[in-house]
């Protein structure tokens, strides 16, 4: 959790597959949670909403998969 704003901060990779659609779906919505890291080879620069209209309007941007990126955000 961060200190902060007391959300547990996630990364969901895969985040345009099926599975990662939902937990993206499920999270979002989660008052605890703040997703930091949305990741997607194929789409990769792109926000997530522009990919999947119902995965939110956050400006959370899709990147490319990168373990720094991931621990640096955890």
């Amino acid at each position: 959790m961060t200190a902060a704003s007391g959300k547990a901060r996630v990364a969901v990779v895969g985040a345009t597959g099926y599975t990662g659609a939902e937990l993206v779906r499920v999270l979002s919505g989660h008052p605890a949670v703040e997703i930091s890291l949305a990741s997607s080879e194929r789409w990769a620069g792109r926000p997530i909403s522009e990919v999947d209209a119902g995965l939110g309007d956050g400006g959370l941007v899709l990147e490319k998969l990168d373990a720094r990126a991931v621990v640096e955000r955890a």
